[in-house]
């Protein structure tokens, strides 16, 4: 998927995201790879980066797990990252949302990123 933002003079945000049903203290686990070329670079503050999002039945936001590390313009050009992402369903939620984003900080820098192999996932319980 090819990302960029709105040029706009305000911060803003672009990506996609997909619900999945869940229950309180199921882990999930999400991984995506993010991609930024040489040719048209992430400038300024610009960012991308994976984010799970929880939701009550009314569906509104219960809390949101923020990402440790993010694919910005110090990130290497013209090579697939591949970032991780843990979060655990807290208490009262049914929904759980994995977002891929690129934020515009500011609305007039430049760049444009690649999502790829994108994955989602409930984390598994080992017996012992």
């Amino acid at each position: 998927m090819k990302v960029f933002g709105a040029f706009s003079k305000e911060p803003n945000f672009s990506g996609m995201y997909q619900n999945f049903d869940t229950e309180p203290g199921t882990e999930w686990k999400g991984n995506v790879s993010i991609q930024h070329h040489a040719e048209n670079p992430l400038k300024g503050k610009n960012e991308a980066f994976p984010k799970i999002k929880f939701y009550d039945v009314y569906d509104g936001l219960v809390s949101a797990e923020e990402p440790t590390v993010k694919h910005t313009m110090k990130s290497p050009t013209d090579t697939f990252v591949e970032y991780t992402i843990h979060a655990t369903a807290p208490a009262e939620v049914v929904t759980v949302r994995f977002t891929l984003m690129f934020a515009q900080w500011d609305g007039k820098a430049t760049g444009l990123v690649y999502f790829d192999d994108a994955t989602f996932e409930k984390v598994e319980e080992t017996l012992k």
